[in-house]
């Protein structure tokens, strides 16, 4: 706990001059939208980033090579969820079951072995704590009374939709989302899944939604391209994705074959 807090305040100091400097030149590097080129097979190529994600990934080299924050050494699963269980207000139960530690694991040792620009580092550190928090959260939600008895009426002929990613499985969902005796999850309750207010479900919806539209404005600033790539990402649109199933294998596209294959 005390090695988080103390590389908290290095990266912290590190991260306010870069602030400075960033801040003197984000005029002059307003992110345009490139269109990502696809290669025969239907294979991606790397995506298009912004001067602003160039440069950033400039200011924050010398920190990955100096390893001022977690994000820029291996990733260890134990460390990322001690960090998760702060963010989840000290709860630390993960369930009994344990399928998602070799999930996790799995991916964590692929995207170890990978190179990575410094934004690439400090997303993908986010989104594995996200997706630990998360599962924290939901945990604790389902071991609510009140929770409790709601589980007492399940939901009645639902829909599931199985298919590989590129596989027309977003569309689809989307199309039965149109009905509207179907109700499909939006992308904010996805990725923030548990309400933090309960008390004003009004002002929690809105802060859920800023929370989220916030992750997808920082991407859309340094992949303009990723919406109209992998398929358009909204906060009150029905999503799929993104957390949704990453709480118990966290998906990247290149490791999904990793997953099939452990």
């Amino acid at each position: 706990m005390r090695e988080v807090n103390v590389h908290g305040k290095l990266w912290n100091v590190y991260w306010s001059l870069g602030t400075i400097v960033i801040i003197m030149f984000v005029p002059y590097m307003i992110p345009r939208a490139k269109e990502t080129k696809i290669q025969s097979k239907s294979v991606v190529s790397r995506p298009r980033t912004t001067l602003l994600a160039r440069f950033l990934n400039l200011v924050l080299r010398p920190a990955q090579i100096l390893k001022l924050h977690p994000a820029f050494r291996p990733f260890d699963l134990n460390h990322l969820k001690m960090v998760a269980v702060l963010k989840a207000d000290g709860f630390d139960d993960f369930g009994p079951r344990e399928d998602y530690v070799s999930n996790f694991e799995c991916v964590i040792e692929w995207l170890n072995k990978t190179e990575k620009s410094p934004i690439g580092c400090l997303s993908i550190y986010k989104f594995l704590v996200h997706c630990l928090e998360e599962k924290l959260r939901l945990r604790k939600e389902l071991m609510d009374r009140d929770m409790i008895k709601c589980l007492e009426h399940p939901i009645t002929k639902p829909i599931f939709i199985v298919g590989l990613p590129r596989g027309g499985t977003t569309m689809l969902q989307r199309y039965l989302a149109l009905d509207p005796q179907n109700r499909s999850p939006l992308g904010y309750e996805l990725w923030s899944s548990v309400q933090r207010n309960k008390e004003n479900l009004e002002l929690d919806k809105t802060n859920r939604i800023k929370i989220f539209e916030k992750e997808r404005i920082d991407m859309e600033m340094i992949i303009p391209s990723f919406d109209r790539t992998i398929h358009k990402v909204g906060v009150t649109l029905p999503e799929e994705c993104l957390c949704g199933m990453s709480i118990e294998s966290p998906l990247f596209l290149p490791t999904f074959p990793i997953l099939l294959n452990p």
